[in-house]
């Protein structure tokens, strides 16, 4: 599970969508969703507004088989006013789309932030590996247990804070651990 958020992580960084409003070309709302698809189903080409080279990256991360596609037309659904769909109905990609206007701002946030956090989340889960390695060397028991609440305990509560800030961005179906909902009211 946790392999399959990395990996919709990694495709939704390679999507052209991300420089854009998510074209929906693919049938699916936003390219959380598609990033989230081509990892369920292994299928590279599921957004069309991807180029070989895109595809060929896809494949890589998830260890298939990349596919050749023909360039496809992507069309942005834009929330604006008639000319600005008007605009934006002949671009051939998300990125080209991203220059005429279209605002990618939120997309382009909540992958800095989540990319942030995953950071953050590897830092202080090294560092917490680092501190029960040092606490369990520990031979006399009271001393270990100081170790613990000393090392242990403080790191625990620094990856909680990236951990607990990640939950409220990534979407659920993605999500590896049971959340804090899970935890009351399906135990």
């Amino acid at each position: 599970m946790k392999n399959a958020l990395q990996n919709g992580i990694k495709i939704m960084a390679l999507l052209p969508g991300v420089d854009c409003n998510g074209c929906g070309g693919c049938g699916f709302e936003g390219c959380e969703a598609c990033a989230t698809a081509i990892v369920e189903t292994g299928k590279v080409d599921m957004c069309p507004a991807c180029d070989n080279e895109t595809i060929k990256a896809i494949a890589e991360v998830l260890g298939v088989a990349p596919v050749t596609v023909e360039p496809k037309m992507a069309y942005v659904h834009c929330n604006g006013d008639a000319a600005a769909k008007e605009r934006l109905k002949d671009l051939s990609s998300c990125k080209a789309a991203k220059e005429a206007g279209a605002d990618a701002s939120v997309q382009a946030s909540l992958l800095a932030d989540t990319s942030k956090y995953l950071a953050e989340a590897k830092a202080a889960l090294t560092k917490l590996t680092e501190e029960i390695a040092k606490a369990s060397a520990v031979g006399e028991p009271k001393a270990q247990a100081y170790a613990y609440k000393d090392g242990v305990t403080p790191a625990m509560e620094a990856l909680r804070t990236p951990v607990d800030a990640l939950e409220m961005i990534v979407d659920k179906e993605m999500w590896p651990m049971p959340s804090y909902g899970d935890l009351i009211f399906e135990v």
